[in-house]
This record gives C-alpha cells, sequence and structure tokens, in this order.
C-alpha cells in the first residue's frame, strides 16, 4: 500500500449514488483537481475517493481541504460573477461537444468496426464525457455541495433586499421565480411534443376511439390511425427512449409513451396545458423582470441570480447529456462484450484505459472486473491515473485512510433546508431510482438521496419531498416549488434514519420532520 501525505485527514462521505458503474465513476477522476484548478478553482480538490459495492458508490472528500475550497470558490463567485458565468459557458461548450458526437454514432453499426476503431470510439466517447463531467463541477456542485453556500447567500441576499425595501413579499416564491431557468430542459421538450401528438390525437375521431382503449389494443390497432400520424409517435419514441436512461438504462419502450398519449387523450384541458407549456417561458422572463425591478438590484447582485438561473437549468442539462452518451456508450459497451465473451455488466467495470489492451492484446481478467463490482475502491490524486483497490486490498485502503463513520443517533426529528413552504403528513417511500416510482402512490412523502428529471412522475404524486443533498437550486427544490409541494433538501441522513411505510409529518414552513410511527 502506498504511503500518503494527506492522510492525516480523513475522507467524509458526501453522497451516495445508486444504479452507476465505472463507466462513470472513473473518467471524471482522471486530473479531477487539476481541471478544477486551471478553471480558476482551488487546489484543494486533488484527492477524491469512490467506493463501491454491489452497484451504489460513495463519493468521499478529505473534510478540511473541501471545506476550504469551496469557500474559496464561493468567495471567488461572489467577488468575481463574469467567472462564474464563463464557467458556466464552458460546461454548454464541453456539454454540447460530448452530446453532438454522441448523436453522430447513435445509431452506427459496431459489429462491423476493427477491434482497434471500435477502442478508438469508446475511448473518444469517454474523454468527451469527463471533459463534460468535469466543466460542471465548480458551478453545478461544488460550490453547493455539503454545505449549501451558494444557496444560502443568495437567500441571505434576498431577505436583506426585501428587509431593506420593506416590502411585503413570499420570499420563498419570490426566490424560486429568480432562479427558475428561462428555457426548457429535455424533459419540458418530450412533454410539449407530447402535448401536441396527444392533441392531435385526439382531433381525430378514429385514434380518439382507439386510446380509450388498453395498451396491447392501442398496439393491435395503430395502422388504423393515419401514417404521418404514426411516423409522428414513432420519431418521438426514438428520440426520446434514452430520457430516463441515467448510467444503466433500460430505454423508454413505445409502451411508455402510449400511456402518456393515453392519458392526455382523455385530458379535458389539453389546449389549455398546451398554451401553458408554450407562454411558460415567456412569463417567466417577465415575472423575473418586474421583480428584480420592484426589489431595486444592482447590476451585481442581478447578475449573481442570472448565474444561478442558469446553474439551475444546467444541473439538469448536463446530467441529461451524461444519460444520453451512457445509452449510447453502452451500445459499444455491448459489442465490446460480445467479441470478448463478457457480459454488459462485466465491461461497465473496464477503466477507459484498459479497453485497447483488452481487444488487441486480450489483456484482461474477467475475476478482476467482478471483484470491482462486487467491493472496490477508486483513488485520484490529480496526478497519476485513478488507482483501483479491490476485496481484501479495498478494505485494507480504508483501514489506513478511513472514511468519517457516519453519527446516526435514533432520533424523532430531522431539520434541512426549506425548499418549498407548507405541511404534508404521509407514508414514506424512499426513491432513488426509475424502477422506485412504482411505489409511489398519491400523498406519499418522497424521500430521495437526491431527484433528478426521471423522478418527476414520483414527484408530482408527492404530498411532500425530502432529500439528504441539495441546496435551494436543486432538482428537488425547483420542481417542488414548480408543483407547489413542500419540500425540505439538504437533510444529510434521512434516507438512512427513515424506512418505508413509517408515518411521518413535514413542516416544510420550518424544514422539520417529525417520524409520527
Amino acid at each position: 500500500m502506498e504511503k500518503f501525505s494527506h492522510k492525516k485527514q480523513k475522507w467524509f462521505k458526501i453522497e451516495d449514488i445508486p444504479k452507476v458503474n465505472y463507466f462513470m465513476l472513473v473518467p471524471i477522476l482522471k486530473k479531477y483537481g487539476n481541471f478544477i484548478a486551471k478553471q480558476g478553482g482551488s487546489k484543494n480538490f486533488n484527492h477524491v475517493l469512490w467506493t463501491f459495492e454491489g452497484g451504489t458508490a460513495g463519493l468521499c472528500y478529505l473534510r478540511d481541504d473541501f471545506n476550504k475550497g469551496i469557500n474559496f470558490l464561493l468567495n471567488r463567485a461572489v467577488d468575481n460573477p463574469a467567472w462564474a458565468k464563463k464557467l458556466n459557458g464552458e460546461i454548454v461548450k464541453y456539454g454540447k461537444k460530448y452530446f453532438s458526437f454522441a448523436k453522430s454514432i447513435e445509431n452506427k453499426n459496431f459489429s462491423k468496426l476493427s477491434k482497434k476503431d471500435l477502442a478508438t470510439i469508446f475511448c473518444r466517447l469517454m474523454k468527451l464525457q469527463r471533459l463534460s463531467h468535469n466543466a460542471g463541477q465548480i458551478t453545478t456542485w461544488l460550490i453547493d455541495g455539503d454545505q449549501q453556500l451558494f444557496s444560502s447567500r443568495l437567500f441571505d441576499l434576498l431577505k436583506n433586499k426585501v428587509k431593506e425595501k420593506k416590502i411585503k413579499i413570499n420570499i420563498s416564491e419570490t426566490f424560486s421565480i429568480l432562479t427558475t431557468p428561462e428555457k426548457p430542459s429535455f424533459v419540458e421538450l418530450e412533454s410539449r411534443q407530447s402535448l401536441n401528438i396527444a392533441l392531435a390525437l385526439k382531433k381525430k375521431e378514429v385514434a380518439r376511439k382507439i386510446f380509450q382503449s388498453d395498451i396491447q389494443d392501442i398496439k393491435n390497432k395503430l395502422n388504423i390511425i393515419s401514417a404521418s400520424l404514426r411516423k409522428k409517435m414513432e420519431a418521438h419514441n426514438r428520440k426520446y427512449l434514452w430520457m430516463h436512461y441515467n448510467y444503466e438504462g433500460p430505454i423508454l419502450e413505445f409502451d411508455y409513451f402510449l400511456e402518456i398519449w393515453k392519458l392526455l387523450v382523455k385530458e379535458k384541458n389539453l389546449e389549455k396545458l398546451i398554451a401553458e407549456s408554450e407562454r411558460k417561458f415567456t412569463l417567466i422572463k417577465k415575472q423575473r423582470a418586474e421583480l428584480f425591478k420592484r426589489l431595486d438590484f444592482n447590476k451585481k447582485d442581478k447578475e449573481f441570480f442570472n448565474i444561478a438561473k442558469d446553474i439551475v437549468w444546467l444541473k439538469g442539462w448536463r446530467k441529461d447529456c451524461m444519460y444520453f452518451g451512457s445509452y449510447v456508450l453502452d451500445k459499444i459497451a455491448k459489442e465490446i462484450g460480445r467479441r470478448l465473451g463478457l457480459s454488459l455488466n462485466q465491461v461497465r467495470f473496464f477503466c477507459d484505459w484498459e479497453i485497447k489492451g483488452a481487444l488487441l492484446k486480450n489483456k484482461f481478467s474477467a475475476d478482476e472486473l467482478n471483484e470491482r463490482y462486487k467491493f472496490s475502491v477508486i483513488y485520484a490524486d490529480s496526478v497519476n491515473l485513478p488507482k483501483i483497490y479491490t476485496g481484501k486490498n479495498a478494505k485494507k485502503f480504508l483501514r489506513d485512510w478511513p472514511v468519517e463513520k457516519e453519527k446516526i443517533k435514533k432520533v424523532n426529528e430531522l431539520t434541512g433546508a426549506v425548499a418549498y413552504p407548507g405541511k404534508a403528513k404521509g407514508i414514506v417511500k424512499i426513491v432513488e431510482t426509475i424502477d422506485d416510482i412504482k411505489k409511489m402512490e398519491k400523498g406519499d412523502i418522497l424521500l430521495s438521496e437526491t431527484t433528478y428529471p426521471s423522478l418527476v412522475p414520483a414527484m408530482k404524486l408527492a404530498s411532500a419531498i425530502i432529500t439528504n443533498v441539495g441546496g435551494l437550486t436543486c432538482h428537488a427544490a425547483i420542481v417542488s416549488r414548480e408543483l407547489k409541494i413542500p419540500c425540505v433538501v439538504g437533510t444529510k441522513i434521512a434516507t438512512k434514519v427513515l424506512r418505508d411505510g413509517q408515518i411521518v409529518e413535514v413542516d416544510a414552513n420550518k424544514g422539520i420532520i417529525k417520524i409520527i410511527e
């Protein structure tokens, strides 16, 4: 085991990520700290650790370094908003390159490529993923990670301005409007197009009648619908089938969209929903402009909120880029697996620099790949390639350089940050993945480590939302404010204290969750 000069500091785990693999975990660690430093961030992020066990990864940083680093980032963003704005621009630049290349090879026949070309195209996609993922670390993750420094600074800025101007205004709702993006996400684009397809179906008497049936009957009678409308439906499925892929899939089947359209065709106010969807961002721009004028923000403070608005959009957008990239990468991985006699899941535990040797020289160990999945540690120092430890070596690494043990006491009450006010009482349902959505029933309390666009269908059913991580600009906060659902974020330990089936009372006016039974 190597000697490490930073071992006087312990690791602390900032979050757990379920249903993930080495394709996402390893590339970002290559030159992680160097990338952040070159962007003008601090040099406090050189040491990063992933712990991995059976499909779930824990992200760890060194406590003292992390605290110094995030405070440096916040202060620089406050002193120089133009710097943060530039970083947001870089996220778009790298994300577009990543998404565009993935799109260009989405339908490529990888079975016809030589081993060398297959390795090359795999590594190129992985590199673009790394650059896209790294580019978003400062503004869409670190600046608000763990302690919600950025969210708190924004909220305090708004509170002080309201107090200064002596204005009677709902601060939470105002904050929501000022940090709401002015352009649609992939999810919103899909939703808008689904509404229009549903309206076209509803206007055709034959189609409208067909969509009163069950899904199998609808599928059997699709050939009765006009060819042009059928093509639109099929094209929509192809365009958005990756949308809930996350890191490991599956894709959305045609049945998923048929179910959506079936529900929408029955909607009485469909045209009103379409009109609201189309004018949503015009309304948001108008509301933001009116609030800026009413609150009389100076140029710098206004820019700060504009940066926050962009960060909220970028958080979802860059994840969507990665989900699409993961969908395409798995297509390549399946072909690699076919040639090496490995399953897709085994291939997902290669490091990108190992692929060429595996394909060209048959240099790999299936046992090692399996061990990585069972239990492993990935350590990066931003100078060398990430180091992988498995089995006994992984356990020894953690004994020698431990992760802080979370001190979780038996409690009757939890606290977090108020994302949207209100009160609710209901049954806890832990929803971490798309597979968990089926657990949700109307009125349940949704509990998650963190939320993302694919979980929105479950969030719409919730009477309240609770998360472990995230600040006032996180996905859960924004969606809850849009849906007007009470929400408490940043509890840190809620998923470790609460369990499915428990009854809790959420007081999102005070950021308190009480365990009833």
